[in-house]
């Protein structure tokens, strides 16, 4: 049994404050490891803080998390709003951070990102954490783009390379991990991640392609890091057509994760990769019909061949989501008014389901609780890949009076 004191002030129950310690270690911190398991645990029943491995804001955190994935009564911020379970130990962490006054610790670093991913709406917070966790852990310089990484010329044939080497990567799995729908949850985040990342790359140079006037042959030394670009890889189309396959092999992961395990426990990637894939089949249904021959040059998994029947699944997992966290509720009033703005005659199973987001509680409370710049991502790629303007926050806040 672990001890709710002296780590909380929220609960006194140590048996609550045990089960939801339970719950994000079996799933949250299982794929994520945000912290080392049996460090944080030992130094938790010791109940001595200060510590170098457990610490109130840390405590506050996990429990903040763990609650979105609890059914118990007193999780429950308002009675019965599944998405204010642990609103009280979020804010209890935000005051405990707010103390801290930006000090660097391994245990503020763990509560900066478990707070930067915890999925309330309020993803501009999120980032701002985020951006704090960086400054705290001062060891990222590397990420930072060059000025003219930027050039279409060099970064067609980057995008070349690092999908060879995400592509190696994923093959290189060990037999342990390699995707079969009976993996444990925490592993379907594995696949899920890597397919969102293969996608958002695929879509987003597709978009720059599309937006800029570049030469469809490349220079003659055209290479980077040992991949080579020829005159088809410098075609939007051929970005968007390979991220259209991927979204279909992410739909069928995603209707294999729905019939195993449902949708009440949310795990990030999960809701990524249904919101990733319906934007880019709500796209690619609107200049396409008919279906697609599965691409095996993508991995051998099994894929959807009509696009309708992946937007259908993509979308029907991300309204599974969205009767559990906020984040995901924008994000499906979000897809179905883009639908309505690129007059994308959705299939009727996907019309059906709009009820299914009003009975989920949608509404003005609901909208105005959003802090969020989660991009529109099948508008950000008509415009190029540049998501200025066309944010959660600001598209539903234009859109307020548009029906679905």
């Amino acid at each position: 049994m672990l001890p709710a004191a002296p780590w909380t002030w929220i609960t006194e129950d140590d048996l609550l404050v045990s089960r939801l310690v339970t719950i994000f270690l079996n799933y949250q911190n299982a794929y994520w490891r945000y912290l080392e398991a049996d460090l944080f645990l030992q130094a938790m029943k010791l109940a001595q803080p200060p510590s170098d491995l457990c610490s109130p804001l840390l405590v506050n955190s996990v429990l903040a998390m763990a609650s979105l994935s609890a059914e118990y009564l007193e999780v429950f911020f308002e009675a019965g709003d599944y998405t204010s379970r642990g609103r009280q130990f979020h804010e209890e962490a935000m005051r405990l951070w707010l103390l801290e006054e930006g000090r660097a610790s391994v245990t503020n670093l763990q509560a900066l990102v478990i707070l930067s991913m915890d999925l309330r709406g309020q993803d501009k917070l999120g980032m701002s954490l985020l951006a704090v966790a960086m400054q705290v852990n001062r060891d990222l310089p590397h990420l930072l783009f060059t000025e003219d990484g930027d050039d279409m010329r060099s970064l067609v044939p980057a995008a070349l390379s690092l999908r060879e080497r995400l592509y190696d990567w994923y093959e290189g799995l060990t037999s342990d991990l390699k995707y079969d729908m009976r993996l444990p949850a925490f592993l379907h985040e594995i696949h899920c991640e890597y397919f969102c990342v293969r996608m958002t790359l695929a879509s987003t140079i597709g978009a720059r392609l599309k937006s800029q006037n570049v030469p469809s042959e490349p220079r003659s030394s055209e290479r980077h890091n040992g991949a080579e670009a020829d005159a088809e890889h410098f075609k939007a189309a051929y970005w968007t057509s390979e991220a259209a396959d991927l979204a279909l092999k992410a739909a069928k992961i995603l209707e294999n994760y729905r019939s195993v395990y449902g949708l009440k426990v949310v795990l990030p990637f999960i809701f990524q990769a249904a919101t990733t894939a319906s934007f880019i089949l709500l796209d690619h249904c609107s200049r396409e019909t008919g279906p697609r021959t599965p691409n095996d040059e993508l991995h051998s998994i099994e894929a959807f061949e009509e696009p309708r029947s992946g937007l259908e699944e993509s979308f029907r997992c991300l309204v599974g989501v969205a009767t559990q966290v906020s984040i995901a509720r924008g994000a499906a009033l979000m897809v179905l008014k883009t639908a309505k703005i690129m007059k994308v005659e959705l299939p009727p199973s996907v019309m059906r389901l709009p009820r299914t987001v009003a009975e989920i509680a949608w509404g003005t409370r609901h909208d105005r609780s959003l802090s969020s710049s989660y991009p529109n991502y099948a508008l950000v790629a008509a415009k190029g890949g540049r998501p200025e303007g066309l944010t959660m926050e600001e598209l539903l806040d234009k859109w307020s009076n548009l029906s679905i």
